[in-house]
């Protein structure tokens, strides 16, 4: 019998599209650097805890448990609320929220699955979103 926190993220990981979603060809086929222990398949909780390994994401043990933490920085404002705005809008979908810290025109992105207080494959798919709209953003900078 599954206890209430591996039906939750079950159902947290179907719902955002990670049902038997395998990380580590992820990883190898898209260069993302955030590896697990094991392949992630069936039940969610048997590759954790999972590590940024080879990444600037830093995993960062508290009181809590696992963290992962990112600073972004911006030139322009403009680009730092897109930024910000398209997080919120996808970790709304996920129903699965980070802890932003705005200082200046930095942010602070730290992600941690609160229920099992260590990192999931839902803090994965969030980082891995985050660093490739932080590229985009970046790649406008640019021409601005």
């Amino acid at each position: 019998m599954k206890s209430l926190i591996e039906v939750a993220l079950h159902k947290a990981n179907r719902e955002a599209g990670l049902e038997g979603f395998d990380f580590t060809k992820s990883a190898a086929g898209n260069n993302f650097p955030y590896v697990s222990r094991k392949p992630v398949m069936g039940n969610p909780l048997e590759n954790l805890p999972i590590k940024a390994e080879k990444s600037d994401w830093t995993t960062i043990e508290t009181s809590n448990g696992s963290e992962m933490h990112k600073n972004y920085k911006f030139r322009l404002i403009e680009h730092l609320l897109f930024f910000i705005e398209e997080v919120i809008k996808l970790s709304d979908k996920m129903n699965h929220h980070p802890k932003i810290e705005i200082k200046e025109k930095d942010v602070y992105v730290t992600l941690s699955t609160h229920e099992i207080q260590d990192i999931s494959s839902l803090d994965l798919k969030l980082a891995k979103f985050c660093d490739e709209l932080f590229e985009d953003v970046y790649y406008i900078e640019e021409f601005e």
